[in-house]
């Protein structure tokens, strides 16, 4: 073989990786929008099991950061992203004596 052809191998098999690079990132990029919604709806759907049971006995539903890393098993950072700009779920800041923010807590809103 001469030379012209393997150039033509090897940008014809470059091509191919290219290709196939993008479809796998596109494939990644789906699975992320999918876990992320996944994750978003077992949040809301936990505070909104919980307002319906805290109801009951009289209180607000709302939860701790902490409390939802416990039981959801989502990250801090994850749970933050989620609720920041959704609409079904609100934060409120807890002060402490002082007046300064001590814990954010979270609750579902109807």
């Amino acid at each position: 073989m001469d030379w012209k052809c393997w150039n033509d191998v090897i940008e014809l098999t470059a091509n191919v990786v290219v290709i196939i690079g993008a479809i796998i990132a596109l494939f990644e990029w789906g699975r992320f929008l999918c876990r992320k919604k996944q994750k978003r709806t077992r949040l809301e759907e936990y505070l909104k099991d919980q307002k319906r049971e805290d109801s009951k006995i009289k209180k607000k539903g709302q939860r701790s950061l902490t409390h939802l890393v416990a039981k959801l098993g989502i990250s801090e950072a994850e749970i933050l992203d989620l609720a920041f700009g959704n609409r079904k779920v609100e934060l409120k800041v807890k002060e402490d004596e002082q007046g300064y923010a001590d814990k954010i807590l979270f609750v579902y809103k109807e």
